[in-house]
């Protein structure tokens, strides 16, 4: 069985996701970026370029605490972070 490279780091990988995939802009070497694959991107009628990215286990753990990291920032500097308090 052929192990698709991960993305990132190029060893072999264990899990993948789907993401939407776009241009950065006009810059001099096309790189593709990223996009969660939002409703406009999973409707039928206006179907987006979804990408399966293949994830090794410790590239797919930084994804996952990235990811992690954004909503709790965002979360916290809109004032919507609950933080609940010990039992001891």
């Amino acid at each position: 069985m052929k192990v698709t490279p991960c993305i990132c780091c190029g060893k072999g990988s264990k899990y993948s996701i789907q993401l939407a995939e776009g241009l950065q802009g006009n810059d001099l070497v096309a790189l593709p970026r990223y996009y969660l694959p939002n409703m406009g991107a999973r409707d039928p009628a206006h179907p987006a370029d979804l990408k399966e990215a293949y994830f090794c286990v410790p590239c797919m753990r930084r994804v996952e605490d990235a990811v992690r990291a954004t909503i709790l920032y965002l979360q916290a500097e809109n004032d919507r972070l609950a933080i609940k308090a010990s039992d001891t």
